[in-house]
């Protein structure tokens, strides 16, 4: 079974037997992954205690991996997965790479009943993103571009996830802006507080690690608010790069 590094919910309900009484929060774990269909942070009793007699195993994978295996899928068979189905591809390849992987196999196959052995990958969903969510995740250097320019918001301004992506060229990638700006490289100095939602609501509370976090780094720089902790976007939205200026 495969699942997020940031989300292996299932796995950790049945590692420690308490199903959905385990929740990857209390791990120190995140739940904050491109594979939003897998963000799940309790597991399901019902299902896990069903699978495990089954199961021989769980494997997690990063979602760099995951996003590599999208684009390979996509530049080699032309099919387009989402990052949830995209998370299978990796399991023959962890079996026969890692330690424990070889072990596995040397336990439960003989050499020529592992070649015989067929990898089969669920590979749904794809179709349901939108054509312009799906060019801005393949796109090998997008996360790059929206971290150039988020650091030239001025402090004192703010910008919102869909008015980055119309300034990159992808009009309908906000979500691709927030996977972005939820990976943003530790240590870079990116001003993502200074990216908020359209209608000048903040983050969710653990993303800067507490609900009035975002808020305090924001009213320091001089950012008005209107009240019920919402910004007051017509007195705050940057104008965006000159023109030009961000292709040069």
């Amino acid at each position: 079974m495969m699942e997020p590094t940031a989300s292996p919910s299932m796995l950790l309900g049945l590692v420690t037997g308490l199903h959905d009484s385990a929740s990857v929060y209390n791990t120190g774990l995140t739940n904050q992954t491109i594979a939003d269909g897998l963000a799940v942070a309790t597991p399901s009793r019902f299902v896990g205690q069903r699978i495990e007699p089954f199961l021989s195993g769980c494997m997690t994978v990063r979602d760099e991996t995951l996003i590599q295996l999208q684009k390979k899928m996509f530049s080699k068979q032309n099919i387009y997965l989402e990052p949830s189905a995209a998370i299978g591809l990796a399991g023959r390849d962890l079996l026969e790479h890692t330690e424990a992987g070889k072990r596995y196999i040397e336990m439960n196959f003989t050499e020529t009943a592992w070649k015989q052995t067929t990898h089969l990958v669920w590979s749904t969903g794809g179709s349901m993103v939108p054509m312009s969510e799906r060019e801005g995740m393949l796109m090998s250097n997008f996360y790059e571009e929206v971290y150039v320019l988020t650091k030239q918001i001025p402090p004192g301004s703010v910008a919102t996830y869909g008015l980055i992506a119309r300034w990159l060229g992808n009009p309908r990638g906000a979500r691709a802006v927030g996977w972005a700006l939820q990976r943003t490289p530790h240590g870079a100095r990116i001003p993502a507080h200074r990216v908020v939602r359209r209608d000048g609501t903040l983050a969710a509370d653990h993303v800067f690690g507490g609900s009035d976090i975002q808020k305090e780094l924001l009213e320091n720089e001089g950012v008005p608010f209107s009240g019920n902790d919402r910004i007051d976007m017509n007195k705050a939205v940057w104008s965006g790069p000159v023109t030009d200026c961000f292709d040069a």
